[in-house]
C-alpha cells in the first residue's frame, strides 16, 4: 500500500480571512486548503461568497512567514480598483468619499 503524497501548491502561501458574523461573532472562514490561494480568496470577496472581512492573514507553507495582508487582498477584492468599471470619474471619486465616510462612521 502506498502513502499518498502531498503536492505542493503552485503559491507558497495560504490566506486566511476573518469575518464579522454580527451576532454570532467573529470567526475565521471555514475553506478547503485548495481555495485558500490569493486569487481565490480575492475572488470569493469579491463575488460576496465571503462578507464582511475584518482581516485576512498570509501564511506562508515554506516558513514562519505570517503577514497581515487584509488592506491589499480588499483592495484587489473593489470594483473600481482592477475592473473596468462603468464609474465616470466623478462617481468613482464619490464612491470612495462614501467607503471613507462609512469607515469614518464606523
Amino acid at each position: 500500500m502506498s502513502i499518498p503524497r502531498f503536492t505542493r501548491s503552485p503559491d507558497p502561501m495560504l490566506y486566511f480571512v476573518l469575518a464579522d458574523f454580527g451576532p454570532l461573532g467573529r470567526a475565521w472562514v471555514e475553506r478547503s486548503v485548495g481555495d485558500m490561494d490569493r486569487n481565490t480568496t480575492i475572488r470569493d470577496i469579491r463575488e460576496g461568497q465571503i462578507e464582511n472581512v475584518v482581516r485576512v492573514l498570509e501564511v506562508s507553507l515554506e516558513g514562519p512567514i505570517c503577514s497581515d495582508v487584509t488592506e491589499d487582498i480588499l483592495r484587489a477584492a473593489g470594483p473600481w480598483f482592477d475592473d473596468p468599471a462603468p464609474l465616470s470619474p466623478s462617481e468613482r471619486l464619490a464612491a470612495c468619499r462614501d467607503h471613507a465616510r462609512e469607515l469614518r462612521n464606523a
